[in-house]
């Protein structure tokens, strides 16, 4: 990992068994930016 975040984001998809929350959900982050 290049980062502690990205380090600490692939520990909580490896533990949860899902894809990094960032593009699954990548809609409503930008809504949140648009607001």
């Amino acid at each position: 990992m290049v980062s502690r975040g990205g380090a600490i984001l692939a520990s909580w998809m490896v533990e949860r068994g899902q894809e990094n929350p960032l593009y699954t959900r990548w809609d409503e982050v930008l809504d949140i930016c648009r607001a």
